[in-house]
């Protein structure tokens, strides 16, 4: 939990900030340096710019506005950082469910795609460290906070994102390693190496204590104190947010059933707060056209039908070009491309997104790391217009000619099904950073989702469904979501499209939850919640030997993490509690079958 002494004192560029980070030979250097302590500029989100320190200490700092909001950001930091939501959640997790599959086998690369990691991965020790790194911060920023000489309503609404993003963190890392250590104060002793794990239950318990107490100090989402930006916590987040812990407890492994009514009232909140709403296609744009000119609308290829710009890519597009639409999209991990020094860009794009051939300086370069399961393409009806924009039906390749421009080859819609890239987040439509001429090779600006309003609806019509079944709730929730995705009227009923009591089952919402929400980093908690992970994952590999795809490296790659799930059981239902942790921690035990 807590790990890597910052060697440099002297930072002129940072807020220096002490997080008691230690390992193995680093004490003394802790002894004496216990007071100092990092806030990175490195790590603050775009809604602030910060003044750089040198020398400071909790005694001397978070005395005015400018020192919380650095702070603040402080907090924020590690969520966007590559082994967060950089890379490993919203990438290399992609890979290990009924979704998508990782394209090759590397070494450790990939290890976490394919359910092949180690208590050594690096970056599940670093997703560790970061999560924690966030919680250390949280709690230095809710101990002194109040000695700051400013608005008490605007300390009130940093202490309550600090809250918030504490039991946020400790909510990650629940998910992913189970039972954790709590840390609700700040380190004080560097000599304290003993910090057990508390149970599952008792980790919800505190989670949700954190986040119902931050909620009603939270600002709503329209807030000018939000400044638009969209990695800060609104109160919509924080009650979707605690939705999403709702579900999480009523499910496996706790199965507090009396929690759906909860995750519903706080759903139920978020849809009658008035600032939400699907976006339609009166939203999109219908002109819209990629760097190089090309417009998105195409006509049909290869057995793909026609496409044009909807609602249900508009959301993607928005988030390809770092435009904040606060109706549908609630909460995101951002990023900016003068931030690739400082680890505050993501992959996004670039290792899940469609593929550019030549790396063309223009489109950005690509090289997929995950692909969409045919199993995924299956789940989508004729017309659903979500599947050819989550799943791409087409490769931007080079055509050989003078200028050397990608140009689109679409994929055939009859056996080139199991071998296509993710398509939410297109970098031909990712514009250049200011003062850049050519876009970066793997590092993007591509915002990724957290929290959206979609998801909001989903969740009212599966904690409806599970407390009084097919209610007209849990319908009027599910059919907006669907009449959204073929493009109908969100409030007008139709018998087309819409389900009904007779067809509205639990697997329905399962599957309707992969159509909408695809490679948005759920898929595997979702799986595992409602207990049915390997058996899914069986299923899958069922799917795939039966369905006459070639038997290729891509049918090799697409079950190879369902069987190595299999095999290892629930193991694979957790991450190992990381080597850097377990070698210095005294009081921590390791997982099952690591």
């Amino acid at each position: 939990m807590l790990h890597d002494l910052k060697k440099y004192i002297h930072m002129k560029y940072l807020i220096q900030f002490f997080s008691a980070l230690y390992q193995n030979g680093q004490r003394k250097a802790i002894q004496i340096f216990f007071y100092i302590f990092l806030f990175s500029c490195i790590g603050c989100t775009k809604f602030l710019e910060t003044t750089p320190q040198d020398f400071v200490t909790p005694t001397n700092y978070y005395t005015t506005k400018e020192e919380l909001t650095s702070a603040l950001a402080g907090v924020y930091g590690p969520l966007g950082l590559y082994e967060v939501y950089g890379e490993l959640l919203s990438i290399q997790s992609q890979g290990v469910t009924d979704e998508g599959y990782a394209t090759y086998f590397s070494g450790i690369a990939n290890d976490v795609a394919m359910n092949l990691q180690t208590y050594t991965h690096n970056k599940i020790n670093a997703f560790w460290q970061h999560c924690y790194t966030g919680i250390e911060r949280a709690n230095l920023l809710l101990e002194n906070a109040d000695r700051a000489t400013a608005d008490p309503k605007f300390i009130t609404t940093v202490k309550a994102e600090a809250k918030f993003m504490r039991g946020y963190y400790h909510f990650l890392l629940a998910q992913y390693f189970g039972g954790i250590p709590i840390k609700i104060e700040a380190s004080k002793d560097p000599n304290n190496v003993y910090f057990p794990r508390a149970t599952e239950k008792e980790v919800y318990e505190q989670i949700l204590k954190d986040m119902t107490e931050a909620e009603p100090d939270l600002a709503d989402i329209t807030s000018p104190e939000l400044k638009s930006a969209s990695s800060r916590v609104s109160k919509s987040a924080a009650q979707g947010i605690l939705a999403r812990v709702c579900l999480k407890m009523a499910g496996y492994p706790l199965y507090d059933k009396a929690k759906y009514a909860d995750a519903l009232s706080w759903a139920k909140k978020v849809q009658a707060s008035g600032f939400h709403t699907l976006l339609t296609d009166k939203d999109a744009n219908p002109n819209i056209v990629n760097l190089r000119g090309v417009p998105l609308q195409y006509n049909a290829t290869s057995g793909n039908p026609a496409y044009a710009n909807n609602g249900y890519a508009q959301i993607f597009l928005n988030e390809v070009t770092n435009r904040y639409d606060v109706r549908e999209s609630i909460w995101e991990a951002d990023y900016f491309i003068q931030g690739i020094a400082a680890g505050k860009t993501g992959y996004i794009g670039s290792q899940i997104g469609l593929q550019n051939a030549n790396n063309d300086p223009i489109y950005g370069r690509t090289a997929p790391t995950i692909n969409a399961q045919q199993y995924l393409y299956n789940k989508y009806a004729p017309g659903d217009l979500r599947r050819d924009w989550a799943i791409a039906p087409y490769a931007n390749r080079g055509d050989g000619g003078a200028a050397g421009e990608p140009r689109r080859s679409f994929y055939n819609a009859s056996n080139q099904l199991l071998n296509r890239s993710v398509g939410k987040w297109r970098r031909e439509y990712e514009p250049l950073g200011p003062g850049f001429n050519t876009k970066p090779n793997w590092s993007t600006q591509i915002n990724f989702p957290i929290l959206r309003y979609a998801d909001v609806l989903l969740m009212i019509c599966e904690a409806e469904f599970m407390l009084n079944g097919p209610s007209s709730t849990a319908l009027d929730a599910i059919n907006q979501v669907r009449r959204r995705a073929y493009g109908k009227d969100l409030n007008k009923p139709d018998p087309a499209i819409d389900l009904t009591a007779a067809t509205l089952t639990l697997s329905e919402i399962q599957d309707e939850r992969a159509r909408e929400l695809c490679f948005e980093a759920l898929r595997k908690t979702d799986l595992i919640r409602w207990g049915i992970y390997l058996q899914r994952m069986q299923e899958l590999i069922n799917f795939n030997n039966t369905k006459g795809i070639p038997n290729d490296g891509n049918l090799t790659n697409a079950n190879r993490a369902a069987l190595n799930a299999l095999a290892g059981g629930n193991k694979f239902l957790l991450w190992p509690i990381p080597s850097g942790e377990t070698q210095v921690n005294k009081g921590i035990t390791q997982n099952p079958g690591y």
